[in-house]
């Protein structure tokens, strides 16, 4: 098995990620940015 077929299995964690992110993009109150500087702006940096 080489390298490159290792690399093309997500982890757990990317697998969470994904699902959450799946969860978020269908969920229609889920609090949504027009663009990085209004999320920066929510966090405070």
């Amino acid at each position: 098995m080489d390298l490159e077929t290792l690399t093309d299995i997500p982890n757990a964690e990317t697998i969470q990620a994904i699902h959450e992110t799946e969860i978020l993009l269908n969920t229609p109150n889920a609090k949504k940015y027009n663009s990085p500087d209004e999320l920066f702006k929510e966090l405070g940096i």
